[in-house]
């Protein structure tokens, strides 16, 4: 009882030794044959000022196992999505807001994938 009581946190120390260092974006990034969008939704009452929806979009090409994380703001932040499909979109709510980074994670190998920041709403005039 002993010996599994001090086996388990030596083991925790060592998987977190293992996985990949935590990357925050400072610039949009992406592998070769990914790529990453980020596209404003329109709202009802258009004021950039305020949190909006945004559509990601994805698509990866040659990668055998698609299992995606998507992240907010790091590689490890928290996990907004989840996909198992090299190409796709899905929306978010409305939350965003400019400069907030969605993050592409491998969620079988911890690589980043892709990163990219929300961009300004525009509205249109008048």
């Amino acid at each position: 009882m002993r010996i599994a009581s001090l086996c388990l946190p030596a083991a925790a120390l060592l998987l977190a030794a293992c996985s990949p260092a935590e990357f925050v974006p400072e610039a949009p990034m992406a592998l070769d044959g990914v790529s990453l969008e980020i596209r404003p939704l329109p709202q009802e009452a258009c004021d950039p000022a305020r949190p909006f929806a945004v559509r990601v979009s994805w698509a990866v090409q040659d990668w055998p196992d698609p299992k995606f994380d998507f992240r907010l703001d790091s590689s490890r932040g928290q996990l907004w999505a989840r996909a198992n499909e090299a190409s796709g979109q899905q929306v978010s709510d409305p939350w965003a807001v400019p400069g907030k980074w969605f993050v592409m994670v491998d969620r079988n190998t911890g690589v980043v994938m892709a990163a990219q920041a929300v961009p300004p709403l525009e509205c249109p005039p008048g």
